[in-house]
């Protein structure tokens, strides 16, 4: 049975999300390992397992493996170097293909930028950025330019009332569409309001469960304005 690009997708966002608290941030060298079982809202289940090991000055490997119910096994890892005192970086990523990706250059106050190649000849120069106000604002951009001279630019904008749970986003793609939400975060549930530049518009709404088994479901639904619902979720274990 062939496995959709939407189930590896839903899979590997799991796999950050779990993967995000397993962070190295020692001068010595240590490995976290984690590993567990899923299963999804449309019944697909398999196994996981992420590492993580080394410092940031030698560099930090970390290592997500998916394996499906039909017995596919996915795998991405990455290693990244970073140094404090100068800002300089440099991080390999590998994907699921066996292709990578390399970049390196410095970071320092929110700024990011530098170069980066891939394994199939393409090459280029990358410019991050991330503001904050302090008042709960965040805007983030991302800029790439291609081996061709071409230039790709995305931003998002957001802001968030810790004491009221409510938040506005806007995100502009590539192409100069802009998506917008409006919500209430509150107690892990999410839910609000989303338009679109192109006329789109709808509702969504998610959040994250506690099971009385011990496992945790991640579950997200959002409506058009034509009234067709999508849902997703994802039930996950963690053995260590």
């Amino acid at each position: 049975m062939r496995t959709s690009k939407l189930y590896k997708a839903s899979i590997f966002v799991m796999a950050g999300l779990l993967f995000s608290v397993t962070v190295v941030d020692s001068a010595d060298a240590r490995e976290r390992k984690r590993s567990g079982s899923f299963v999804t809202g449309k019944g697909k289940s398999g196994t996981f397992n992420f590492t993580t090991s080394g410092n940031r000055k030698d560099g930090i490997t970390r290592t997500k493996s998916v394996t499906t119910g039909n017995g596919k096994t996915h795998t991405r890892s990455s290693t990244k170097k970073y140094n404090k005192e100068t800002g300089e970086f440099s991080k390999t990523v590998t994907g699921r293909k066996g292709n990578t990706r390399t970049y390196t250059g410095t970071a320092q106050d929110g700024q990011r930028s530098g170069t980066y190649t891939t394994s199939n000849g393409k090459s280029g120069t990358f410019n991050n950025s991330v503001q904050r106000d302090g008042n709960g604002t965040v805007s983030r951009s991302k800029s790439w330019t291609n081996q061709d001279g071409v230039t790709k630019t995305k931003s998002a904008s957001r802001t968030y009332d810790k004491e009221t749970g409510e938040f506005n986003k806007t995100v502009t793609g590539v192409k100069g569409n802009t998506r917008t939400y409006e919500g209430v975060r509150q107690d892990g549930q999410t839910s609000g309001t989303y338009t679109t530049s192109t006329g789109k518009s709808g509702t969504f709404e998610g959040g994250k469960q506690k099971n009385e088994d011990g496992t945790v479901t991640r579950s997200r639904s959002w409506t058009n304005q034509d009234g067709e619902t999508k849902n997703r979720s994802i039930t996950y274990g963690i053995n260590n």
